[in-house]
């Protein structure tokens, strides 16, 4: 009897150290993600004068926060995009969506489509672009953590991720595992409830 009870410790002590190996070996490469790394190593396609990337509340264009802008801004009153004409990033029940301004020295324009922003990238071949998809898809990540990262691997890139699935009863965040292409294409790897309370909301 102590016999068999030694061998249920040993057979569930290899298991459990299969199974951190199997995290070790899964997390081989990846590299912890910075929040600047989000918008700072952006690769764009073109040149232009200026550009921001801006995060609107749904159904009021006039309420916006500009989360990253590259050159000398050019304009001193705000401009406008038209309500609700971006790219939708948010998951569960909140809505809020991301558009860019271009200035390319003589005329702005919006970037409200998902195809456009992506053709503003153009092939998602850094960190930067990569995360920035993910980000306009609804994912979100947790920084400067060795075991959530990213990974460039053949044909993308791997990303430890999170998203909203549902803002009220229940309130749950499920951690993803993606891969993102060099075209902007997203494909779900692993997906598994993070957090979930059934009686919550935001």
């Amino acid at each position: 009897m102590v016999m068999r009870n030694q061998l249920i410790i040993l057979a569930a002590f290899i298991f459990l150290m299969a199974c951190k190996k199997d995290v070790i070996i899964q997390h081989e490469g990846f590299v912890p993600i910075s929040e600047e790394s989000v918008y700072h190593s952006l690769q764009v396609q073109g040149n232009y004068e200026y550009y921001e990337i801006r995060n609107n509340y749904c159904f009021d264009s006039t309420r916006y926060d500009v989360i990253y802008s590259e050159g000398i801004k050019p304009y001193t009153d705000s401009i406008f995009s038209a309500a609700n004409e971006g790219v939708f990033y948010s998951s569960g029940d909140l809505c809020m969506y991301n558009n860019i301004l271009l200035y390319d020295g003589n005329e702005y324009r919006f970037l409200n489509t998902y195809a456009d922003i992506i053709d503003f990238l153009g092939p998602v071949d850094c960190t930067g672009d990569a995360l920035f998809v993910a980000h306009l898809n609804g994912y979100y990540f947790k920084y400067d953590d060795t075991e959530f990262g990213i990974k460039e691997v053949t044909g993308g890139f791997l990303i430890d991720a999170f998203k909203l699935i549902s803002a009220c009863t229940p309130l749950q965040t499920d951690k993803f595992l993606i891969k993102i292409d060099r075209n902007g294409e997203i494909s779900i790897q692993d997906q598994t409830v993070w957090f979930k309370d059934d009686n919550a909301c935001i």
